[in-house]
């Protein structure tokens, strides 16, 4: 049988618990104050875009939402047929969606990507921007690869404002162009 200092804790405890700092709910983190895919209204909001669908978020859809519904993308010209043929969004889609589901996300940073801005021309409705461009992948299968090189942009701006990448075009400096690269998950 409980003492009455027992039955006197019992009925009391209840009225302790709330105070009890362990049984507080926790204050829920602020949602992030950076955006994943910022709204493209320009062409370099595009190159950002791009950069951070491939080196922060690992995201093929907002990589998907670069390009206009007749991209193309040239590979360099110089690489071996059919090595060197084109492909469409479609293809261009799956094998970003590949290399994407490759990386070795066991790692700190998989992926690093990184544009510059070389040389512009800019019109109300289109661009042209020839970049640089630097990315090294960390894959599962196949480990660190790295490509490098330049490229011809080619942009259109839409009714709604948003800028799209029209065509790609890969240029092979010395390294491994990024076409290189994604041919291995075409």
């Amino acid at each position: 049988m409980l003492s009455l200092r027992s039955k006197a804790f019992l009925i009391f405890l209840p009225l302790l618990l709330p105070a009890c700092k362990y049984f507080e709910l926790l204050e829920p983190e602020p949602p992030a104050s950076e955006q994943q895919e910022v709204f493209p209204d320009t062409p370099d909001k595009v190159l950002q875009n791009m950069e951070r669908a491939l080196d922060t978020y690992y995201n093929s859809l907002i990589y998907s939402n670069c390009l206009a519904h007749d991209f193309t993308f040239y590979p360099d010209e110089g690489l071996p047929s059919p090595s060197n043929e084109p492909w469409d969004r479609e293809t261009e889609e799956e094998i970003v969606s590949n290399l994407l589901l490759s990386l070795d996300y066991g790692t700190s940073r998989p992926a690093e990507v990184s544009f510059n801005i070389i040389n512009r021309t800019e019109m109300p409705d289109s661009a042209y921007l020839r970049i640089g461009y630097t990315m090294s992948y960390v894959f599962r299968d196949v480990g660190n690869v790295s490509a490098e090189g330049e490229a011809e942009i080619f942009l259109r701006k839409r009714m709604d404002g948003r800028w799209v990448m029209v065509a790609w075009k890969d240029r092979k400096d010395t390294a491994r162009t990024w076409g290189e690269v994604k041919l291995t998950f075409k």
